[in-house]
């Protein structure tokens, strides 16, 4: 579903601020007795807020839960839509053959609430058949042994902070990747995921104590020249 230049411009600036905006508000020192000495905080605000960022997330499959590298969400435009891509943040071993870990892919197109703001998007999948497709999305346990194939799907977007809220709930077909004769296997799955927002190219940047604040003011900004972000 498109969306108008503005209100895209205006939500890839909101990322950009999540992203690059710097603490120049520092709450005041405390005024302490005279006879006792200051302390001065040691702990800058950038590592405050990294050591807030959840080292991992959970997702419940048919009522299991399963641990997962931390939830990363990556905004951009395209096509005059906004991309919102939900992801694990699986380490530099999950490209070897033998990694056993979880993980899981969600490129989606939200249909806003309110244009101008991601808080209250949604974006629904209802997969057209129950056979196996040959993709990314989804979920992966033990490696790339299950594959959770998005079946009838929900990403619900609850938030305009970073790190932001993120739902996912429904029903996916369970595959085992080695056994191509094995029908799919319908579970509900359900998250309540913290994801860091950050822009396409940049998933190295750390959010600061500023981004945990509310930046609907964002929203107000200039539109960005969106061909400069794709």
């Amino acid at each position: 579903m498109g969306i108008n230049h503005v209100a895209l411009g205006s939500l890839v600036a909101l990322a950009v601020l999540m992203t690059d905006a710097g603490c120049e508000r520092r709450r005041p020192a405390a005024t302490r007795p005279a006879t006792r000495p200051a302390v001065v905080a040691t702990t800058s605000p950038a590592t405050a807020a990294a050591a807030m960022e959840p080292t991992v997330s959970h997702i419940w499959i048919d009522q299991t839960p399963y641990e997962f590298p931390p939830a990363v969400l990556v905004l951009r435009g395209r096509d005059d839509q906004l991309v919102a891509t939900l992801f694990s943040n699986d380490p530099p071993e999950a490209v070897r053959d033998d990694y056993a870990g979880n993980s899981y892919y969600f490129e989606t197109t939200p249909i806003l609430a309110e244009a101008g703001t991601l808080a209250g998007a949604s974006w629904q999948y209802k997969a057209p058949s129950s056979e196996r497709e040959d993709q990314v999305q989804g979920i992966f346990l033990n490696g790339r042994q299950l594959h959770l194939q998005p079946f009838d799907v929900r990403i619900d977007f609850l938030g305009t902070s970073s790190p932001m809220p993120v739902r996912l709930a429904g029903t996916f077909l369970m595959f085992d990747t080695q056994d191509d004769r094995q029908p799919g296997r319908l579970v509900p799955v359900h998250a309540e995921l913290t994801a860091r927002v950050t822009v396409k190219g940049r998933p190295e940047t750390r959010p600061t104590a500023a981004d945990r604040t509310n930046v609907d003011e964002a929203l107000q900004a200039p539109p960005t020249n969106l061909d400069e972000r794709r």
